[in-house]
Order: structure tokens, then C-alpha cells, then sequence
């Protein structure tokens, strides 16, 4: 209560207007996510981010057991099968994508991942190699690679080993015996049923590799058998043996 006088009287009185003292106040208090002041009453978050965060943290694992749960539905993989995609497409995805394959850690999974793909599918994948070479554009890819291997160290090292080992095989045919099986093929390989060319000549290929014989094994006429020499660095050491025609 305010005491006054008043003017010209010299009376005093009290009035009943309240002061700022007597008015109630707020309470105050700090959000409980970021622990800036508040005032209201019965408020505990500071804005709505602050409550969602406080909810999140509070609630974790129910959230992700939630998580979990929908990306096992239908809906929820196609969901992230589309947030995936969009992200890849995006500017921030590829760069990011792209400093992850130069990491060293990138390096081995990525190593690994096509290592498990080929030995899961690997007779698919030789089976589509061996199409694919057979197209006109494969051949020419063929080549090129064939030709760019030969001229490497490795490439000549490998030769090398091999006409080593070729060296040491025994045959037991006469000329004339190859000759006449190689008439039987009339110019076409029975493998992929090519005329033999310059580019694509006749060689001799073992049935048994070389790398593959026993000591002292002795190669006949049905041992060997003509292939073009695209078919014969295809076959490599396997044991394959083709008919050919009589």
C-alpha cells in the first residue's frame, strides 16, 4: 500500500493501489535440454527443438527398436531403398563416395565385396565372359587385352615358365597324325566355330595342361587336340577336352 498526502490538505492517507512488490511473479527456471532461463509456469523446454531433442535422448532405444521394426516392412525398404538413391545422386553423396573408394579402408571392401560376388557367381561369370567374347566388340577387347598383357613383365615371365615346362613335355605322335586332325577341323575351331586366321592362327592344346601332368606322362595323339589360340588362352590350365568333327 502507497501512503500519499494530500495537496493543499496537509491529510495523509493510504492507497489500495498494488505496488510491483505485491504483484505475483513468474517463477523462473532453466530448459532441461540447453539450460537457458524460462519463465512461465509449468513450462520445462525453452522451444520445441529442446523438447524433441529431450524426447530422443530420453527415449533411444525405443526409437530405434521403432527404427528397426519399420525397415522391416515392405514400406520402410522402399523408403530407404529411395532415400539411398536421392543421396547418391546428390552433389554431397558422390563427393563423398568418391573420398570413401580413395581411402584405404574403401580399397579392401571394395576388394572383398567383388572377391565373395565372383566366387558366388563365378559360373555365371564365365559364362557371360565367354558370350561377350564371342561379339564382334569382344573380340576387339579381347585382343587389345591379350596384346597390352603380352607385352607386360608378367606376361612375358608367364610365357617364359610356359615354354620351359613345353619344353619338357614328351610326345608320342607322328606329324603326320596331328596333320590329319587338323584337317578334320576344316579351318574352323570346334570351339567357338571361327576360321582360323592370321590374327587368330591354329595352335596346339593339351588336353592335360602341361602344368597339370604327372612326371614322366607321355602325350599321344588323343591327348592334344587344335584350337584356335584365343580358345587356348581361354581354356588356360583346365581340363577340357572338345570332340572334333570325324
Amino acid at each position: 500500500m502507497i501512503e500519499s498526502i494530500e495537496k493543499g490538505t496537509g491529510v495523509s492517507y493510504q492507497s489500495s493501489l498494488p505496488t510491483n512488490s505485491d504483484l505475483p511473479q513468474c517463477p523462473q527456471k532453466l530448459c532441461i535440454t540447453c539450460n537457458k532461463e524460462i519463465i512461465g509456469k509449468g513450462i520445462l523446454y525453452c522451444s520445441a527443438k529442446c523438447r524433441y531433442k529431450y524426447y530422443r535422448v530420453k527415449n533411444k532405444e525405443i526409437i530405434r527398436q521403432t527404427q528397426r521394426n519399420y525397415r522391416l516392412t515392405e514400406h520402410g525398404k522402399k523408403t530407404r531403398c529411395r532415400a539411398q538413391r536421392k543421396y547418391a545422386n546428390s552433389d554431397k553423396g558422390r563427393k563423398n563416395y568418391e573420398e570413401w573408394v580413395k581411402s584405404q579402408n574403401g580399397k579392401e571392401k571394395i576388394i572383398n565385396t567383388r572377391k565373395r560376388a565372383y566366387q558366388r557367381h563365378r559360373d555365371v561369370i564365365i559364362k557371360k565372359a565367354l558370350d561377350y567374347a564371342k561379339t564382334p566388340k569382344g573380340r576387339i577387347i579381347a585382343k587389345k587385352t591379350s596384346l597390352k598383357y603380352s607385352k607386360s613383365l608378367k606376361g612375358k615371365a608367364r610365357r617364359a615358365r610356359r615354354e620351359a615346362r613345353q619344353r619338357g613335355a614328351i610326345h608320342d605322335f607322328k606329324n603326320s597324325e596331328w596333320e590329319l586332325k587338323v584337317l578334320k577341323t576344316r579351318g574352323i575351331c570346334p570351339f567357338c566355330s571361327r576360321k582360323f586366321t592370321k590374327e587368330n592362327p591354329l595352335s596346339m592344346d593339351h588336353i592335360i595342361p602341361i602344368s597339370k601332368r604327372s612326371e614322366g606322362f607321355v602325350y599321344t595323339i588323343d591327348d592334344v587336340q587344335p584350337l584356335c589360340m584365343s580358345c587356348n588362352s581361354r581354356k588356360g590350365n583346365r581340363v577340357t577336352s572338345i570332340c572334333t568333327p570325324s
